[in-house]
C-alpha cells in the first residue's frame, strides 16, 4: 500500500511540473497581457477624464470654495515655515 501511495505522489507531482512549464506558464503570459492592456485602456481613460475635469476648471472664475482656499493657504504657509524657506 506504501509503495502504491509513493508512485501515485509521484505521478502527481511529475504531472503538476509537466502543467506548470507548458500550460501553466501559458496561461500566466496570457494573464499578464490581458491585465496590461486593460490597465493602460483605464490609465488613458482616467487621463481623458482628468484632462476634461482640468479644462471645465479652468474655464471656471474660482476653483476653491472660500473655505477650501483658507486651508491650503494655511497648510502651504505651514509647510513653508517648517521648511524654513
Amino acid at each position: 500500500m506504501k509503495k502504491y501511495i509513493y508512485k501515485l505522489f509521484i505521478l502527481f507531482f511529475f504531472v503538476y511540473l509537466t502543467y506548470e512549464f507548458t500550460i501553466g506558464k501559458e496561461i500566466r503570459n496570457i494573464e499578464e497581457k490581458i491585465i496590461n492592456k486593460l490597465s493602460s485602456y483605464e490609465s488613458m481613460k482616467y487621463k481623458d477624464q482628468l484632462k476634461e475635469n482640468v479644462k471645465e476648471l479652468l474655464n471656471k472664475d474660482k476653483i476653491f470654495y472660500e473655505e477650501d482656499a483658507e486651508l491650503i493657504s494655511k497648510l502651504i504657509k505651514k509647510i513653508l515655515m517648517e521648511l524654513k524657506l
